[in-house]
């Protein structure tokens, strides 16, 4: 059995020093997770190289939001930090645009250009365009196809903001003006309609899916972000995904009663996501981030670790990293268990 190419948020997300970077390789090699690393520049990139967990194995690289690919300036520095990792970063993960959209040959544009860049370069690292700015799936997918001739090139399909965005939409077509949001978790309207608000979340999977298949076709490497979520319930940066996959969220009626929720995929669906990518795309050209957000919630640190913060006169944060931490690995646990599941037959009759 093949081992999947599985990555993780890498970074600190929470304040301290650089003991939590360490305390988080421990884990990634424990995990045999690799790393997923927010980086913008070559420098900041080499600094979080410090703490691969597995010095010399591949990277992914998050890029900043805000760059634009319109933008020369920024395009360039995209093609210089590949050429700068070219010996571990595996791909660059760069948010789509509404551009994409409103100004589709200009933005298709600007992929040929930072393919004929990256070419240029002789590097073998891939751009994967992340879809996250709400476009429809079928404008996104679009998109990605007009550069199917374009090898350094292809998607990243978040699988949390295609579920959160499919599950809103289909609740409000059936509620005009009612938005399925955290905002109105509290709305007594929304109490009196959670069976369309179940329907609305459950059809998230066949959209995931019939894109993850569309976007196969194309025999390209497909990177993939994978967290959870439901659309009445955000985190601590008021996102409604970015959840593990073992989490049921729970709802306070307007009774005071605790409704435990369905959130867009659980395990079930999460398996569901991985087996259809492997039906449809050599195993080789898949790759996957668990996505998952830290909580503000805390676990005690392991005898082993306490000496990495012997210096520390207050320890929580230590304790927040390392709940954070034990939350990416049970959930890699679950994709890793997924993964071995298969049964040979199954393998034999996959398509490719």
């Amino acid at each position: 059995m093949t081992q999947p190419a599985l990555f993780a948020l890498f970074q600190k997300r929470i304040p301290g020093d650089d003991s939590l970077l360490t305390l988080a390789q421990r884990l990634f090699q424990e995990c045999g997770l690799l790393p997923e690393i927010h980086a913008g520049a070559p420098e900041e990139y080499q600094a979080m190289l410090a703490f691969h967990p597995f010095p010399g194995r591949e990277a992914m690289v998050h890029l900043p939001r805000d760059l634009d690919l319109l933008d020369t300036d920024d395009r360039d520095g995209i093609v210089n930090l590949a050429a700068e990792g070219a010996e571990t970063i595996r791909g660059l993960v760069v948010h789509d645009q509404k551009a994409a959209r409103d100004d589709f040959e200009a933005y298709l544009d600007a992929l040929r250009d930072l393919n004929r860049k990256l070419r240029r370069k002789k590097t073998p690292v891939r751009l994967f365009v992340e879809y996250t700015v709400g476009l429809e799936p079928d404008q996104f997918c679009s998109v990605i196809e007009a550069a199917a001739d374009l090898p350094a090139i292809s998607a990243c399909i978040d699988i949390g903001h295609v579920g959160i965005r499919r599950a809103r939409q289909v609740y409000e077509q059936s509620f005009p003006g009612h938005r399925l949001t955290a905002h109105e978790a509290g709305d007594p309207e929304t109490f009196k309609h959670l069976a369309e608000v179940e329907d609305a979340v459950l059809s998230a999977m066949a959209v995931t899916l019939d894109m993850i298949r569309r976007l196969s076709a194309m025999n390209k490497p497909l990177h993939f972000h994978l967290h959870d979520g439901h659309p009445l319930v955000e985190n601590h940066y008021h996102v409604p995904d970015h959840r593990s996959f073992l989490d049921r969220p729970r709802l306070t009626a307007p009774d005071d009663s605790r409704i435990e929720l369905d959130t867009l995929y659980g395990p079930e669906g999460l398996h569901a996501v991985v087996e259809t990518a492997r039906q449809h795309l050599e195993e080789e050209k898949l790759s996957f981030t668990l996505e998952i957000h830290e909580t503000l919630e805390a676990l005690q640190l392991d005898p082993q670790a306490e000496f990495l913060f012997a210096h520390w006169a207050d320890r929580t944060n230590a304790e927040r990293m390392n709940h954070w931490l034990d939350l990416l690995k049970r959930n890699a646990n679950l994709f890793q268990k997924i993964w071995s599941s298969r049964q040979p037959e199954a393998e034999a009759g996959a398509t490719r």
